[in-house]
C-alpha cells in the first residue's frame, strides 16, 4: 500500500493507524474489554493497557496536529480543519479524566467523549454533503451512525456493545475521512 505524497492526508493516516494498532495490541493484551461495557476507555484505567493505549492517543492527537501543518486552501474545507482542530484536545480530555475515579470524572469523561463523537459525525456529514451524489459515502454515514447510535444505547448499561459500536463509528469516520480528501482535486495521489 503506498501512502498518499500530500503530507496532510498522510499524516492523518499515521493519525489512525496508531489509534487502530493501540487499540488492535490492547485488546490482544486484554480480550475482556470486549465483553466489559465501558468502551475503548476500558483501556485507559487497566494497568496492562494504559501506557499502550495513552501512548496511542497521545500519537494519533500528535499527528493530527502535524497534518493540520499542512492543510490545504481548498474553498470550503474550512469545517473539516476547524473540525480536526478540535479532536486532539477532546482526544486529550478523554484521555486524562478516567472515568473510574469518582462520578465527577464520570461526568467529564463521557461529556468530552460525546463531544469528540460528535464532532467526528459533524465533519463526516459534511463531507458527505459535499459528494451527495456518491453512494458509498452514505454507507460509510449509515455505517458511522449506526455505531454511534449502538454507542449510545450501551453507554449507561453494565452489559453491552459499547467497544464494539465505538470501533465500528471510528473504522467508518476513518474510511470516509481519507476517501473524500483523497478525491480532493488539490490533492496527489500516492
Amino acid at each position: 500500500m503506498t501512502l498518499p505524497k500530500n503530507p496532510f492526508v498522510r499524516y492523518l493516516a499515521y493519525s489512525q493507524a496508531v489509534f487502530f494498532a493501540a487499540v488492535l495490541l490492547c485488546i490482544a493484551i486484554a480480550p475482556a474489554s470486549l465483553a466489559a461495557n465501558t468502551g475503548l476507555s476500558y483501556f485507559g484505567v487497566r494497568e496492562k493497557t494504559v501506557l499502550i493505549y495513552g501512548i496511542g492517543l497521545i500519537l494519533s492527537a500528535y499527528f493530527i496536529l502535524k497534518a493540520l501543518r499542512f492543510a490545504p486552501k481548498v474553498p470550503g474545507m474550512w469545517p473539516v480543519t476547524r473540525g480536526l482542530r478540535l479532536l486532539p484536545p477532546l482526544m486529550a480530555g478523554v484521555a486524562i479524566t478516567p472515568y473510574s475515579i469518582d462520578n465527577w470524572f464520570d461526568w467529564i469523561h463521557h461529556a468530552l467523549g460525546i463531544t469528540l463523537f460528535s464532532l467526528q459525525l459533524l465533519i463526516a456529514i459534511w463531507l458527505v454533503a459535499r459528494s451527495f451524489r456518491d453512494w458509498l459515502n452514505w454507507l460509510l454515514l449509515a455505517a458511522q451512525f449506526a455505531g454511534g447510535i449502538i454507542s449510545l444505547i450501551y453507554l449507561a448499561p453494565s452489559h453491552g456493545l459499547l467497544i464494539q459500536g465505538q470501533l465500528i463509528f471510528q473504522a467508518a469516520f476513518g474510511i470516509l475521512l481519507f476517501r473524500n480528501l483523497l478525491r480532493l482535486k488539490h490533492y496527489e495521489r500516492g
